[in-house]
């Protein structure tokens, strides 16, 4: 079978391509989850609930705009500041506002 070499699997290929460091797996970071009080939790799902139904901008866990379309959420946020809000729709009712943290 003279041609092209035949490729390697997973296994074979070396362990440092895929972000491994000495043949162990390297650790995120600083990758501990944020523990909210209730005061925080509250506050947050009181800026929720002013926007039911909406679609809305959030940065480091504050609403900073709304909007009735995700663009148009984003353009109220680029044109506060923000570059890169996170874009979620708010609940529909009341009824559907629970704690999401």
């Amino acid at each position: 079978m003279a041609g092209k070499p035949r490729r390697k699997t997973l296994k074979e290929k070396p362990a440092r391509r895929y972000g491994a460091k000495n043949g162990k797996p390297r650790k995120a970071a600083n990758h501990k989850p944020k523990r909210y009080t209730l005061q925080e939790a509250q506050l947050f799902d009181a800026e929720i609930r002013q926007h039911i139904g909406k679609w809305i901008a959030l940065v480091e866990d504050h609403v900073v705009a709304a909007g009735d379309t995700p663009a148009e959420a984003m353009e109220i946020a680029n044109k506060s500041g923000y570059k890169q809000p996170v874009i979620i729709r708010a609940p529909m009712t009341n009824e559907e506002v629970v704690q999401i943290l």
